[in-house]
């Protein structure tokens, strides 16, 4: 009787165990095909083309650019809150990441406007009242903006220089969602303070174009182990 009972014991035990894998891949099957049918329905922005930069008059060395692009939702759903700055940052050989933090400063500038917290603290001597942002964009929709930013024109001479940028939206589910872009002049040749038409011709760069997707975590737990 007590190897029965012992038996009868480590049966339910076991079975217990299979009934709780089972569970939690079901859970996980249920949180996957969720998330699969939200993105499927969700809202979805972008870039509609490469952007275009318009060189100010040079009254010193700091001169004021304006980036202009056209963002567009590509999804299903409407996208809320939509805000989208962008930035002009040369190659720098002393720092290889120079592209990478000028584009994360530019998303830590306005991912509060939807709710994110910045990954660190981000000055910036653009005024963020001249965003235009809460704006509603609903499928197949582009929506025209832009942003102002100062740039050195002279230390950009013979460098390539890259137009980094993000796009913050909310999706019709209350999630936050971003992308990021990034174009180059490619050799940046040119005398810039007397031409600047290495602008007109942009490049999308072969990394640093992504959304969201990419960098969020899993949100479905994970099956376990037998």
């Amino acid at each position: 009787m007590l190897l029965a009972t012992a038996g009868a014991f480590g049966a339910a035990g076991y079975y217990a165990h299979i009934s709780k894998k089972m569970w939690g891949e079901m859970q996980q099957q249920t949180c996957i095909q969720r998330n699969a049918g939200t993105n499927a329905e969700r809202a979805w922005v972008g870039l509609d083309g490469p952007p275009s930069v318009n060189i100010g008059l040079l009254k010193s060395s700091q001169t004021e650019a304006a980036i202009n692009f056209t963002v567009k939702d590509y999804g299903k759903g409407p996208a809320l809150s939509v805000m989208a700055s962008a930035q002009i940052v040369p190659s720098n050989t002393d720092n290889r990441h120079a592209v990478e933090d000028g584009l994360e400063s530019t998303c830590n500038l306005i991912s509060a406007f939807v709710g994110v917290k910045p990954t660190r603290p981000v000055y910036s001597d653009a005024g963020i009242t001249k965003h235009q942002w809460g704006h509603v964009v609903f499928p197949n929709q582009p929506f025209g903006t832009g942003t102002l930013t100062t740039i050195d024109m002279p230390k950009m001479i013979g460098k390539e220089v890259y137009v980094v940028g993000c796009i913050v939206y909310r999706d019709q589910f209350s999630e936050p969602h971003w992308t990021k872009f990034c174009y180059n002049t490619g050799d940046f040749t040119r005398d810039v303070v007397r031409d600047a038409s290495s602008f007109k011709h942009l490049y999308m760069c072969n990394a640093n174009n992504y959304t969201d997707d990419i960098e969020k975590k899993p949100s479905c737990p994970a099956a376990q182990p037998m």
